[in-house]
């Protein structure tokens, strides 16, 4: 856009600053007197508006309406089953978020054609939240530990005991 408006703008320049005749020759003498080769008119002042008027116009509206036909973007529609939720661009591409029955899909868009980088859509098993867990086991009378800890023999212990504390155990 900057482009053509500078090359615009120099081809203006450039031949507002053309003579009528081929660089580097005389004038012709005969056509006129002196005093009418000093003249300066006014009709190549217009000239020049109305050739800066035209480009603006051009570049008002044609190159707009021209743009938009060459780059052609992803167009749903409201009543559609896919939806474009979020969209960046980076120097290779596009990034999608689109909406497609039921699924949110991240889309990656280039040159090279369209892929598919990740399933956003959310599970519907939601896993509880660590306060909630931690309220339900608050709300449990605690067992202690000791009821499951046996003491320690002191002394010499029983057989007996020992082979029942094993089965117990289940060994």
């Amino acid at each position: 856009m900057k482009f053509a408006v500078v090359l615009c703008a120099s081809m203006a320049w450039s031949l507002s600053m053309a003579q009528s005749t081929f660089a580097g020759t005389k004038p012709d003498l005969t056509v006129g007197t002196p005093s009418q080769a000093t003249q300066v008119g006014g009709g190549s002042f217009f000239q020049l508006l109305f050739a800066l008027g035209v480009v603006f116009l051009l570049l008002k509206f044609a190159l707009p309406k021209v743009a938009t036909k060459l780059n052609k973007r992803l167009v749903t529609t409201v009543n559609g089953g896919i939806s474009v939720e979020e969209s960046a661009q980076f120097a290779g591409g596009s990034l999608y978020v689109v909406n497609a029955r039921g699924k949110a899909l991240l889309l990656s868009v280039s040159a090279s054609g369209v892929t598919c980088l990740a399933d956003l859509t959310k599970a519907n098993t939601e896993q509880p939240l660590f306060a909630d867990i931690l309220g339900q086991h608050a709300q449990q009378p605690a067992q202690s530990e000791a009821q499951f800890i046996e003491p320690v023999f002191e002394s010499e212990p029983d057989p007996q005991a020992v082979l029942d504390r094993l089965q117990r155990l289940g060994v």
